[in-house]
């Protein structure tokens, strides 16, 4: 294959799956040189995203945080690049489900504080990811991921006093979005913090009046724009969202009816928007729907192929069924050639 010329290198490794191709390269050191080359990267990247998953179920193990006390709770962000930050207390990993590297943080000792809400996002123009820990009354922390050095958390300038309300963000053109109440809390004013990781500077973009966030308001893509679920989804079929309008800049509300709702759905299991994907299907998803750790999945396509129907419900299982696991659906993940280690 060495002899081959690098576009047709490149173009027999784009149909390896990524579990083959980096067990490929711990074989063959050469290969390592040629996927972890910008360009092949970025072909990896456009490639992982435009295709469809398969559609067979499978299941990743990773023992890191056994390491630890297992007892404990780790919350987890949305995924960015394939990879998620999981954090317990002080301590932060970075996994990647897929390749199953996992990086560990070194653990955030800040005035004894413990972060109640952070964020991942991913920096375009350098090829690093941040860790986002938003502080109240005092100026955020940021940790940066990036190949060939190590990093250190830091303390960055934010002239807006904020409250993160969810851990879920939203990242998009190297800017990350979630969801805050303006401090103090007696002003009663929801807004969104947009976080443009490159520049680690912040803007604060105003919702439309009489706009009053739940706190889990969770960001969510809406048809590739940048969205927030305003209001509770309702047994009709009924809910708000905030969607930026991304030539002004504006969020303007808009409210979604989903007809036959009550009629397919029922009125059992509470379900919640968590957005659209590529073939324009609205996505809801029930936690916990059948009290076993597993999780509800319901597609609504508003415009269906002949013969199709409108809404499509699957059920997500725990790992090993019990009540000790549960199931949370992220939306688009794609596979991603980010080494965390």
């Amino acid at each position: 294959m060495e002899s081959l010329p690098v576009e047709i290198q490149h173009d027999i490794l784009l149909r390896l799956p990524l579990q083959s191709l980096f067990a490929c390269s711990r074989v063959w050191r050469k290969l390592k040189t040629v996927i972890c080359n910008e360009y092949f990267k970025n072909r990896y990247l456009l490639r992982s995203m435009t295709k469809p998953m398969d559609p067979t179920p499978d299941s990743f193990f990773d023992t890191a945080c056994q390491k630890e006390n297992h007892l404990v709770e780790w919350t987890r962000s949305a995924p960015t690049r394939g990879v998620v930050c999981l954090q317990a207390s002080t301590s932060f990993l970075l996994c990647s489900a897929i390749t199953n590297n996992v990086l560990r943080l070194p653990d955030i000792k800040w005035l004894g504080l413990t972060p109640e809400r952070f964020f991942l996002g991913y920096d375009e123009a350098t090829s690093s990811l941040k860790v986002l820990w938003p502080r109240i009354y005092s100026n955020p922390i940021v940790y940066t991921v990036s190949l060939g050095g190590e990093g250190s958390w830091r303390e960055i300038a934010c002239e807006t006093y904020h409250m993160a309300i969810f851990s879920c963000a939203l990242c998009k053109g190297g800017v990350l979005y979630y969801p805050a109440k303006a401090l103090p809390l007696c002003l009663e004013k929801s807004i969104v913090m947009c976080f443009n990781v490159n520049s680690e500077t912040f803007d604060c973009n105003q919702l439309p009046e009489g706009v009053s966030l739940p706190d889990d308001a969770p960001m969510v893509n809406y048809n590739g724009k940048v969205a927030l679920v305003a209001t509770e989804l309702q047994n009709t079929g009924e809910f708000e969202i905030c969607v930026r309008n991304e030539v002004s800049g504006e969020w303007e509300l808009h409210q979604l009816v989903i007809p036959g709702w009550r009629d397919n759905v029922g009125n059992d299991v509470m379900f919640s928007f968590v957005g659209t994907i590529g073939t324009g299907e609205l996505v809801f998803t029930a936690p916990d729907s059948l009290h076993d750790g597993s999780e509800s999945v319901l597609h609504y396509n508003t415009n269906p192929p002949q013969g199709k129907k409108k809404f499509k419900m699957f059920s997500v299982e725990a790992v090993n069924g019990g009540s000790y696991h549960y199931v949370r659906a992220c939306l688009d993940h794609f596979d991603s050639l980010f080494r965390t280690n």
